[in-house]
């Protein structure tokens, strides 16, 4: 029993210094915007040896592969919870989703601005497609639905362009940070602002 709690022991800890060491690279990667970063660093970062590092990883290029991974799946999951199209009117589901969409911009600007820096990552680049792709269809799905009720005043490809560039991170680094809005203003005012240029007047859904 003592033999079999030995190994038990012995991979929880391989399993932490792995943890530690792609913490250390993570954290490395975001604090600098970039990919290029050394062995060394990552193990005194880490507080561990070279050796250890490379008794885990071997090479640096492997440790960087498994940090970008949780980057990525980091990046994956800062998206906001899809609006039920099917129960909810369009004109509140587009307000919801630019209240969430803002919302959590605010909650993790900071992330997100070191994650959009980072240029040299393929996997990075893939997962910010994705979300992109994400966020189209979102907006899509709401207002194909107010389209379908005759809502909308001008044509659904030209709402759904408008409203991508009107709820990314750019935008509302543009009116929080840059004008220094209040974050509930800047909602108000990317919400109402889209709500006149996209439905027609009559739209009460």
């Amino acid at each position: 029993m003592a033999r079999a709690y030995s190994m038990d022991r012995r991979a929880v800890q391989r399993e932490q210094t792995r943890s530690r060491l792609i913490g250390a690279v993570h954290a490395l990667i975001i604090e600098r915007r970039s990919t290029a970063v050394q062995m060394a660093e990552i193990a005194e970062r880490a507080e561990v040896s070279i050796r250890t590092a490379y008794n885990h990883f071997a090479s640096t290029g492997e440790l960087l592969g498994a940090a970008m991974a949780t980057i990525t799946e980091e990046f994956a999951q800062l998206q906001p919870d899809a609006v039920d199209t099917s129960d909810t009117p369009p004109r509140e589901a587009f307000r919801r989703l630019i209240r969430d969409w803002y919302n959590l911009f605010a909650v993790d600007a900071d992330k997100l601005d070191a994650m959009l820096a980072i240029h040299d990552s393929e996997e990075l680049g893939a997962s910010l497609i994705e979300a992109r792709n994400l966020r189209i269809d979102r907006i899509t799905a709401i207002l194909d639905r107010a389209d379908e009720q005759g809502l909308l005043r001008v044509p659904l490809r030209d709402a759904v362009a408008l409203t991508y560039c009107a709820t990314g991170f750019a935008s509302w680094s543009a009116l929080v940070p840059q004008f220094g809005l209040d974050q509930d203003h800047a909602i108000d005012l990317m919400m109402e602002s889209l709500l006149r240029t996209l439905f027609s007047d009559d739209a009460r859904g």
